[in-house]
């Protein structure tokens, strides 16, 4: 995939609309509480935050745009499962065997995947901003165009036969020396002209080629909230939604990384 051409992670803006969905849910009355998960089930934008779900069989599970922030996995089989545009921030995959999951547009930040097994997982879009993935096997691992920016991939196995096409990366990303940095983005601050990207260089030049990727914007101070079951506290929740899903990367022609630098 050419950084030039692609827009990266187009649903990663709608994160946080997703995660104030979930907290707006809660206010409503009579809202159902989620049930057990389990293999080849369907958990569709299902809320199963903070819940303890290690040593599980989640094969082929189907956790789509599903809340599993600080979530315990640890050690749990999610082969072949799809966690596509999930918060899993926080969340705990320690060892977990995650061989062919589907992690695209994912939240997975402050995630630790340590010791987990990811070969020919997808996290491309994903966000794993000060994720730990310490001795995790990514050997044919597509990370394409996810934000690293803080993350911790300084011990790795097979990281040369990962695809980082695209991936944001800053000074305070730590990556193996295995892993190549040639077709990665690396974030030099906030865009000047946009505060909802990032500058970023493509080229290896330390300079700015243009602006990319999805920065965190400052959300506004909330109200107090209003009764459960209130009315003002959806119309509220729904003017902020809007402002928060109408977030959109603009494409930026960058020029691509020379195969000279940084090998």
């Amino acid at each position: 995939m050419d950084p030039s051409t692609s827009s990266i992670r187009p649903r990663a803006a709608r994160r946080r609309a997703r995660a104030l969905i979930v907290a707006l849910a809660a206010l409503l009355p009579g809202a159902a509480l989620a049930g057990p998960l389990y293999a080849n089930g369907s958990f569709v934008g299902e809320d199963h935050s903070f819940e303890d779900h290690r040593h599980e069989d989640l094969r082929k599970a189907d956790l789509t745009e599903a809340d599993l922030t600080g979530t315990d996995l640890s050690y749990s089989e999610l082969k072949d499962a799809r966690l596509v545009d999930a918060i899993l921030v926080d969340a705990r995959l320690i060892g977990a065997e995650l061989k062919a999951a589907d992690f695209t547009g994912a939240d997975l930040s402050g995630a630790d995947l340590s010791f987990a097994e990811a070969k020919n997982a997808v996290f491309r879009d994903a966000f794993l901003d000060g994720a730990t993935l310490i001795d995790v096997d990514i050997k044919n691992a597509d990370f394409s165009g996810a934000s690293l920016l803080g993350a911790d991939l300084s011990v790795v196995k097979e990281g040369r036969h990962a695809d980082f096409t695209g991936a944001l990366y800053d000074t305070s990303t730590r990556l193996h020396r295995d892993i190549d940095r040639r077709g990665m983005l690396e974030v030099l601050g906030p865009c000047p002209t946009d505060p909802g990207s990032y500058l970023v260089d493509a080229n290896g030049d330390g300079a700015g080629d243009g602006c990319q990727g999805v920065a965190p914007l400052p959300l506004p101070e909330p109200d107090p909230l209003p009764e459960p079951g209130g009315t003002a506290a959806l119309g509220a929740g729904g003017a902020l939604l809007l402002a928060l899903a109408g977030r959109r990367r603009a494409r930026s022609p960058l020029p691509s990384r020379t195969s000279g630098r940084r090998a």
